[in-house]
């Protein structure tokens, strides 16, 4: 009989410490200073403001992506279109009929071995003559 009724008290004892503590947490909780609330305010303010920039900055990389998407499907429909274009025009040209002008109406001749002059560029797709060609030969 006496085990119980202590068992109990022991419960009710531990009860009421719990209480105390629970109290006291909510007491430290509630008891912040002026410093730390505006440190918190400022936190929060910053991961605010972050999230704002991020934001603006997320929708205009999305922006850019779609412009650049519809930017590389107009050129390729320009390449496309200019490409056809080109090939309608080779298709008109008469190649031969300007060689046999330029060589029996113009006196044109294809130029002899002595003639050409060879160059080697940096940029082999392209050359500039900005002066006269040397007259030395290859």
């Amino acid at each position: 009989m006496t085990a119980r009724p202590y068992a109990e008290r022991r419960r009710a004892r531990e009860k009421a410490d719990s209480a105390k503590r629970i109290e006291k947490n909510r007491a430290k909780a509630l008891n912040m200073s002026a410093g730390y609330v505006l440190f918190l305010a400022f936190a929060v303010a910053v991961t605010v403001f972050m999230s704002i920039q991020y934001l603006k900055l997320k929708e205009t990389i999305t922006n850019q992506t779609a412009t650049n998407e519809k930017l590389a499907s107009k050129l390729v429909t320009l390449q496309s279109e200019n490409e056809a274009m080109k090939e309608s025009l080779d298709s008109k040209i008469d190649w031969e009929y300007i060689r046999d002008t330029a060589i029996n109406k113009l006196g044109m001749k294809y130029p002899t071995e002595d003639q050409i002059v060879w160059y080697n560029t940096e940029d082999s797709r392209y050359m500039q003559q900005y002066a006269s060609v040397p007259s030395s030969k290859h």
